[in-house]
């Protein structure tokens, strides 16, 4: 539990224990539990979901899922240190449609609409950055 992230409603007895815990403490409001449980969601299961993704294009292509494991952590490093909109990088973040096209064409039906989608927001954050 040392160094890990808790989420409280703002009780300062629950806040004493986090720090005891050598936790770090950070609120949310009650009316604001539900954004921060998509939030983790989103960062934790649909992250999982992807890499499941991403094994299953390797496979088709004889590609060893270990492989892409030092781009995973690379890339988290990178928005961890730069955020996510800088650390940005892809078809998608440089407006290269026709890779886009061909990524399309040489992955499974059962992957575009996911693909698809994650080029859409690829490119609402690459406006950000």
């Amino acid at each position: 539990l040392a160094g890990g992230w808790f989420a409280v409603a703002g009780d300062p007895i629950v806040r004493q224990v986090v720090a005891d815990l050598g936790g770090r403490a950070f609120e949310v409001a009650d009316a604001d539990r539900s954004a921060y449980h998509a939030a983790a969601v989103v960062a934790s299961n649909h992250l999982v979901a992807l890499l499941g993704q991403a094994e299953r294009i390797a496979s088709v292509a004889g590609v060893p899922f270990a492989a892409l494991m030092d781009l995973v952590g690379a890339t988290v490093a990178n928005v961890d240190e730069l955020g996510p909109a800088a650390a940005l990088t892809g078809p998608a973040a440089r407006g290269d449609t026709e890779t886009i096209r061909r990524h399309l064409e040489a992955i499974g039906p059962d992957e575009r609409a996911a693909y698809e989608a994650l080029c859409q927001q690829a490119r609402r954050l690459a406006e950000q950055a």
